[in-house]
């Protein structure tokens, strides 16, 4: 449960009274399927749009922030739930009050909002529904109205809504200014309130403490919160700090500083790999002499601190051929005190003197806390609520510092340390407060790097954006891609040799808590660029070189007086377009067939068509005159020899027409054939001769 402040006043007002007692609360201290109503309790029981996804998580968490407090943690990227509580006739107008106070998980890339509250009020035939965005702003969604923002919402914010029939305004953090007020013509006749995720958007955030008063709308100014609730001004949070053990402690932030150091070539330090946990590292701490050897890395105290400080470790010894696995030095506040863990599997307070058997094998993983408050410490082992000890030292000093390893030169010393977390906002027993983020399971399941071994991403990757489309050469079959998460013991799939081409590779990574975000590549292939030809050919004459594909340039020579010729043109890519083929006609030119290819790049290839120069008399034989010619109408066909058969062909060779004469002049009507070259024919008992005749 919250923590509850209380301070009876016996001459307080009697309207407060009442009215802080008409809140009703959902304290995030259970599920909301759990909380079963009865008393000031909101019953979230029941569930509307129930569609729940396959990666909805709902859990209690403790609060790292406020000791003894839990708060709601929902995630739900897909699917969509909301947690109803039904009003059932307690509010006797349309007027009355939600307050929230929430904050977002910090993954814009999985979520689009931190939180979604709606609320049916059936006494005004009227919904609405706020909803918080990572964008950086609020919207009153059935009035249609929002706003940006300028607070981040990854933080802990108080949302008020005061409701007022079809109306309603939102305060944020008890500011009497609203932040957005509007109206809304969506209808319902339920009574009700939700919260959770009812549009199947990605949804993510966690919830400390809702509340909710039918008896009225009030603003900030009219009505105070409850004093009991969580997170109210003046509430000063826990801050932890954490060291991971990713670098030496003299390279992480908090500047670390060797100390107690003798025989300076008797003990290391180095981060190593977890064998037990891949991505994780580990603070290998060895003092392996005993005299004079011993090494500490001390944290010095912020002046501005108080008297307390809580100090947690997860760690295991290195070799049971040492005689200890850690040191703990505390001096502050006045007093000094020292912690052993010793290979024995005893223990030690040094200044206090006490000495006892430990729950545990120190060569094992174990989660030692230690909180000091001026000359009092605690020891607590394995986060069970009971201490192992709880002590009182005298010895005075006026140093302000914590710092662990080998203080001691008379023995030796080997440690594996996991993490180091400690705060000096109180001292905190296992449960009073959790645990820093960094030692619960983590959420993030974003990539530091995704890059393919062909090609390019686009855009170029960034953590937080999850589409890209990636385009492969001519002739790819496969392409492998390479994902590195940004938490080292996120899970990675999907990644490796993908030959689903073209297609969508998607790469997921499953964070600790089992959060999964999805990188999807939609990948293709690069359209052709093969701009040739594979085949081009003439309707008369023979083009000069012969064809080949990789020679754009070529002539033909026609007879004079061709009017056209046909050139027919094949690209090697059946995709390609081709252009300028066909029948080309106002000879002599040179005709320009361009192919363009599917990428867009093209290729000319050219014909210079010309026609002989052949004199008109190189039309005639000696059998025979023609005239005129060239001709459009009519040609007269002189004899000359005994000849008394005229055969007419087309310049393809085919036939046209045969007459037989014992004339030595013909007329011929010529008026119907088309343009072109034909050629005539005589032949008798002792001649056979051929004239051009053209047609225009």
């Amino acid at each position: 449960m919250k923590k509850f402040y209380f301070l009876f006043i016996v001459l307080t007002t009697l309207v407060f009274t009442v009215n802080a007692q008409s809140w009703m609360v959902y304290d995030a201290s259970v599920l909301p399927s759990a909380t079963g109503g009865g008393g000031d309790t909101i019953d979230f029981t029941n569930v509307s749009d129930n569609s729940p996804g396959a990666e909805m998580i709902q859990e209690i968490l403790a609060d790292h922030e406020i000791p003894d407090n839990k708060v709601f943690q929902y995630f739900h990227p897909d699917g969509k739930t909301t947690f109803r509580h039904d009003f059932n006739g307690t509010y006797i107008d349309s007027s009355f009050t939600i307050v929230a106070r929430l904050k977002g998980c910090g993954d814009i890339v999985s979520f689009d909002r931190v939180m979604d509250i709606r609320w049916d009020n059936g006494n005004a035939d009227t919904r609405n529904e706020l909803r918080i965005y990572y964008e950086g702003r609020v919207k009153l969604e059935k009035t249609g109205l929002s706003v940006n923002i300028d607070f981040d919402v990854n933080d802990w914010h108080i949302y008020r809504i005061q409701v007022m029939g079809d109306s309603a305004a939102v305060f944020v953090d008890e500011n009497t200014e609203h932040l957005i007020a509007g109206t809304t013509t969506s209808s319902t006749t339920s009574q009700s309130l939700r919260f959770g995720d009812g549009s199947d958007d990605a949804i993510g955030g966690f919830v400390d403490w809702i509340v909710l008063d039918t008896s009225g709308a009030y603003t900030p100014a009219d009505m105070p919160l409850p004093g009991y609730l969580t997170g109210l001004a003046g509430e000063k949070p826990v801050v932890w700090q954490v060291y991971d053990a990713d670098v030496l402690p003299d390279a992480s932030e908090f500047d670390m500083e060797p100390s107690n150091v003798a025989g300076t070539d008797q003990h290391t330090n180095t981060i190593i790999a977890d064998p037990d946990s891949a991505g994780n590292n580990l603070l290998e701490l060895i003092s392996p002499e005993a005299d004079p050897g011993k090494f500490m890395w001390k944290y010095n105290l912020p002046a501005d601190v108080g008297d307390s400080i809580t100090l947690v470790a997860r760690m295991k010894g290195a070799s049971d051929t040492y005689d200890r696995t850690m040191e703990f030095d505390f001096q502050n506040s006045g007093f000094r005190e020292r912690l052993y863990i010793k290979n024995d599997t005893t223990y030690e307070l040094k200044q206090s003197g006490q000495k006892d058997d430990l729950p545990g094998d120190p060569q094992e993983w174990h989660i030692y806390r230690i909180t000091k408050d001026v000359d009092s410490v605690v020891f607590y082992f394995d986060e069970n609520p009971v201490p192992v000890a709880a002590v009182n030292t005298a010895e005075p000093t006026s140093e302000s510092y914590f710092r662990f390893g080998d203080g001691n030169g008379s023995s030796t010393l080997g440690a594996l340390v996991d993490w180091i977390s400690w705060t000096t906002s109180g001292i905190f027993a296992p449960g009073d407060v959790g645990l820093p983020p960094s030692d619960p399971k983590s959420s993030d399941a974003t990539l530091a790097n995704l890059s393919p071994d062909l090609g390019t991403l686009v855009p170029d990757f960034h953590p937080d954006s999850i589409s890209y489309s990636l385009e492969l050469p001519q002739g790819s079959a496969s392409v492998t891609f390479a994902a590195t998460p940004s938490y080292p013991l996120a899970q990675v799939s999907g990644d490796g040799e993908f030959t689903g081409i073209p297609g969508t590779a998607v790469i997921a990574v499953t964070a600790e808590t089992g959060h999964i975000i999805r990188y999807s590549v939609e990948v293709t292939i690069a359209p052709s660029d093969d701009a040739t030809l594979s085949a081009l050919t003439t309707s008369i004459g023979n083009l000069d070189p012969p064809f080949i594909s990789s020679t754009t340039s070529y002539s033909l020579e026609l007879s004079a007086g061709t009017p056209s010729v046909v050139l027919t043109a094949t690209a090697n890519d059946p995709d390609a377009t081709v252009t300028g083929d066909g029948e080309i006609t106002g000879l002599p030119k040179v005709a320009t067939i361009t192919v363009t290819a599917p990428a867009g790049n093209d290729l000319d290839y050219t014909v210079d068509i010309t026609l002989s120069s052949s004199a008109l008399t190189d039309h005639q034989s000696e059998a025979m005159v023609i005239s005129p010619n060239p001709a459009n109408n009519k040609v007269k066909i002189e004899l000359t020899g005994d000849a008394s058969n005229i055969s007419i062909y087309n310049v393809s060779g085919s036939h046209i027409k045969t007459i037989q004469t014992k004339d030595n002049i013909v007329n011929l009507d010529v008026s119907s054939y088309e343009p072109g070259i034909y050629f005539i024919k005589v032949s008798g008992n002792s001649v056979s001769s051929v004239s051009k005749l053209i047609i225009e």
